[in-house]
């Protein structure tokens, strides 16, 4: 079953802060995602760049 997300924060260290419409979150790492397809696309540092450490 799917939860839909309402929120998406970006944290620092290429990390997503999630909201889902349960009222559930979750902090999700992306750094190993950044380098397949379609994430690829968010890696350059207009996305990630200024949040990165």
């Amino acid at each position: 079953m799917l939860i839909d997300v309402i929120s998406v924060r970006v944290l620092p260290a290429f990390q997503l802060d999630l909201e889902f419409k349960n009222g559930e979150r979750r902090k999700i790492d992306m750094r190993p995602l950044l380098s397949m397809k379609p994430w690829n696309r968010i890696a350059p540092p207009v996305f990630f760049g200024a949040c990165a450490s």
